[in-house]
């Protein structure tokens, strides 16, 4: 049986963090930003601690909804001089948060995003809108394990 578990009131936190806004008017693909982004790591003599790591935000633009997407890695030195269109930040911390754990293909995560969305209605928690998805495993026939994690107001 296929079980998506929820947490409520977990805490994420993050170390050291190389950061990648996607423009979704650029014609790059997922796995380019993420090999440009290795490449990057490595020519600063820096190693990529832990896993990918995307941060989902919705931004108003000219009165419209607009979906950003940050690309996140965290490296293994917290002093380091970053060019655009890298950002650094020595820490992410979100203080509270639903978080779940999805074992899966791939193109079902939304089934995750969707099951916390109902978990704050059920419970009357209110969601900030926004989401960290951390990608912890991914085989080759495209089954995965993740973490999401969504902030609480």
């Amino acid at each position: 049986m296929k079980e998506i578990l929820v947490n409520k009131e977990k805490k994420l936190k993050l170390s050291n963090c190389i950061q990648y806004v996607f423009d979704p008017k650029e014609s790059k693909t997922e796995s380019k930003i993420i090999n440009q982004m290795v490449n990057c790591i490595r020519s600063k003599g820096l190693k990529q601690i832990g896993p990918l790591i995307t941060h989902t935000t919705v931004c108003i633009e000219n009165d419209l909804p607009r979906i950003q997407i940050a690309y996140i890695m965290q490296v293994s030195e917290d002093t380091i001089k970053i060019n655009e269109p890298y950002a650094f930040s020595r820490e992410i911390y979100e203080e509270k948060c639903l978080m779940a754990e999805f074992r899966g293909k791939n193109d079902c995560i939304q089934i995750a995003y969707q099951k916390l969305s109902v978990y704050a209605y059920e419970h009357e928690l209110k969601l900030r809108g926004d989401n960290y998805t951390v990608y912890l495993k991914q085989d080759e026939s495209s089954s995965i394990l993740a973490h999401i994690f969504m902030p609480l107001f």
